[in-house]
C-alpha cells in the first residue's frame, strides 16, 4: 500500500480524492500499485465533503499529513507560495515524495524544492501544473 496525504481539500483536492478512491481498483489493475488516501488536511472542516470521506482522515493540521507514518506521498493542492513551500519542503526532508499542481510555487521556489528532493532521494510530481 502506498499512502497518499492531501493538503488542500477544495475543488482540486476533492477531485483528486474522488479519482483515487473511485478508481483504486482500475489503478491497481493497470499499475500494480495500491494507492490509498490516508490523511487529508484542510482549514475548513465544516464545509460539506465528498460523499464517502471518512471524517477520521480529516484534519486542520498539515503537519499531521506530513508526519503520518502511513503517508508516503504528500500532495499539495492548496495553492500560493507559503505555506505550500514549507509543507512540500518538510515532506521532502522527511523522505516523502511530493506532488503539486501549484504553478506559482514551482515558478518561484521550484529550484529550491528540486534541490531538497535530490538530496533526500525523493521526487516531485508536477504534471498537473503543466498547461494548467
Amino acid at each position: 500500500m502506498i499512502g497518499i496525504g492531501i493538503i488542500g481539500f477544495g475543488t482540486v483536492g476533492t477531485g483528486t480524492y474522488k479519482i483515487l478512491s473511485e478508481h483504486s481498483s482500475l489503478i491497481r489493475a493497470r499499475t500494480g500499485l495500491d494507492l490509498q488516501v490516508v490523511k487529508v488536511a484542510d482549514i475548513d472542516l465544516e464545509r460539506p465533503r465528498v460523499a464517502g470521506v471518512d471524517p477520521a482522515i480529516l484534519t486542520r493540521e498539515a503537519s499531521e499529513v506530513i508526519k503520518h507514518k502511513d503517508v508516503h506521498i504528500v500532495v499539495e493542492l492548496m495553492g500560493g507560495i507559503e505555506p505550500a513551500r514549507t509543507f512540500i519542503s518538510e515532506a521532502l526532508k522527511g523522505r516523502k515524495w511530493g506532488v503539486t499542481a501549484n504553478k506559482a510555487l514551482l515558478a518561484e521556489k521550484g529550484d529550491e524544492l528540486f534541490k531538497v528532493a535530490l538530496t533526500k532521494g525523493c521526487e516531485i510530481g508536477f504534471e498537473a501544473s503543466v498547461c494548467g
